[in-house]
């Protein structure tokens, strides 16, 4: 009895080491090798569009493929293959890839069946993937269902859904605005529909959509639920303040982006948010305002107001844009951009945080005495 307990113990262990190692079978043949293979096999081709730089494609490969799950999933229904495309670009032209990573399902005949662009976890990407293999979700047939007529409401939100996948915005902003004439009111509050709010590509803070969610932020939120309402609000305001924070508005956008600032603030005062996450909005709206104006010591005096309500996960992306002091500040505003820089470190118990604020404020610090000689 001992020995058939010890044997299927056994068996059992070597069945979870072997689910546990599945991985995706990328093979290395040549695109046209790759299509030749999917015909043969009668499958799709798989193809993953990444770069040597591209951070997310890292996260993807280490992180997602390596699931077992994931394996199973594509190397059940795709023949697979990666190409770096800084080493194809003629490829990368041929199949339109302007984003990273993208993974493109291929039919055997090169027709492009779906497309899914950007980083996600291990579940979203599969959902993903098997949202390009279902006749109602998959970006091919909803197009050409699209291309007869068809302009129902559940084709017309699947659709949407699939171009914004695929990173294709200005289709994905007119079939969403054709699905937003179609739904009442209560369908505009329905949870279901959520994703049109969700993505600020369609719905920036200056259209209809929007506004139709500040006017209805109580009802959406009964249905969406509060902190998703609130993380909403959190994210694509601070999308729309950080390139200013961070000086990387041309000058001939200043007026434009002036405007937007007014209309954040304005919104701002109409919706309900958590006092922490308004004040870290109104710390960056400070900070981007003075930005704008284009003056230092204003701009310092917003920063010394507003550090501190930044958390932690955007300190250095919000502190290191005091770096463009280091060309035009005075010794003093130097020496005040080194305190920000050093008592922002004071907030973070991340090593690697921690030492480059500090390093940034020594930086400041030696930019001032080398002023003062």
């Amino acid at each position: 009895m001992k020995k058939i307990v010890s044997f299927l113990f056994l068996v059992g262990l070597a069945a979870v080491l072997y689910a546990q190692t599945i991985e995706v079978k990328f093979l290395e043949l040549s695109y046209e090798e790759a299509l030749k293979v999917a015909e043969t096999e009668h499958k799709l081709l798989f193809l993953d569009a990444y770069t040597s730089w591209c951070a997310p494609c890292k996260k993807i490969e280490t992180e997602v493929f390596t699931r077992s799950e994931v394996g199973q999933l594509l190397n059940t229904h795709f023949v697979c293959v990666k190409y770096d495309m800084g080493n194809y670009p003629e490829l990368q032209k041929r199949l339109k890839i302007n984003a990273y990573p993208t993974f493109l399902i291929l039919r055997a005949d090169g027709t492009e069946q779906h497309r899914i662009v950007g980083g996600c976890d291990a579940e979203e990407f599969m959902q993903r993937v098997k949202e390009g293999l279902d006749q109602r979700t998959a970006r091919i047939f909803l197009q050409e269902a699209y291309e007869r007529g068809d302009r129902s409401v559940s084709l017309l939100f699947n659709y949407t859904l699939a171009l914004l996948g695929a990173n294709q915005i200005p289709p994905a902003l007119e079939v969403a605005d054709e699905l937003w004439k179609k739904l009442n009111i209560a369908e505009k509050q329905n949870s279901h529909y959520w994703p049109l709010y969700a993505d600020f590509r369609i719905t920036p803070i200056t259209g209809e959509r929007f506004q139709f969610l500040l006017d209805h932020q109580k009802e959406i939120t009964g249905t969406v639920g509060v902190e998703v309402v609130n993380a909403h609000f959190y994210d694509v305001y601070s999308r729309y303040l950080y390139p200013v924070v961070a000086g990387l508005i041309a000058s001939d956008e200043t007026d434009e982006m002036r405007s937007v600032l007014h209309v954040i603030d304005r919104q701002m005062k109409k919706i309900d948010l958590p006092v922490s996450l308004r004040q870290t909005l109104n710390a960056k709206l400070q900070i981007a305002s003075a930005r704008l104006e284009g003056n230092i010591p204003k701009i310092l005096n917003a920063y010394e107001q507003g550090y501190s309500y930044i958390p932690e996960t955007e300190l250095w992306q919000v502190i290191s844009s005091l770096s463009f002091l280091r060309g035009k500040g005075q010794t003093e505003e130097l020496l005040r951009a080194a305190v920000i820089a050093e008592k922002s470190a004071l907030l973070t118990d991340r090593a690697e945080l921690k030492g480059y604020l500090n390093k940034l404020g020594e930086g400041f610090r030696k930019r001032a005495r080398s002023e003062s000689e």
